[in-house]
């Protein structure tokens, strides 16, 4: 019996004010100026707006940012080796992007680059922004 009113107590709601809470300040550590009490709840943090509504895009603007294409992403490419079959240079490119081994041969599409040429030690590509040559590794000193 006892436990249970203890716990009626401890459970039961406490008073609910409207008023600001305040706390007294020494008034020997408090200059003149300064009141002899500090809020301790600011309430005007509450009325804050936290997050706005941006305006939506015209007509206008979508055709000036659709008309300009996204800048080309660097090519992450590597040779890994150069084989023939039936009298074809296929090249072994890996890409670092997509980390996936791919096989190429010369006038094929990459991307948006063009294989240009495939040799036994290098293969050329070409995109609009310019051209990328890759030299394959020798492993050791």
């Amino acid at each position: 019996m006892l436990g249970g009113a203890l716990a009626q107590w401890a459970l039961s709601p406490l008073p609910a004010t409207d008023d600001v809470l305040e706390k007294d300040v020494p008034t020997e550590a408090a200059p003149a100026a300064v009141a002899d009490k500090v809020l301790a709840v600011d309430r005007r943090a509450f009325e804050r707006q936290l997050w706005w509504v941006l305006p939506k895009l015209d007509a206008t603007t979508k055709s000036d940012a659709s008309a300009q294409p996204p800048p080309a992403l660097p090519l992450e490419l590597d040779l890994i080796g150069v084989t023939e079959v039936g009298g074809v240079l296929i090249a072994a490119l890996y890409d670092r992007r997509a980390d996936r081994l791919r096989l190429v041969r010369q006038g094929e599409r990459i991307e948006d680059a063009d294989v240009v040429e495939v040799t036994t030690e290098r293969v050329r590509l070409t995109r609009q922004d310019g051209e990328l040559l890759l030299t394959r590794r020798r492993p050791g000193p």
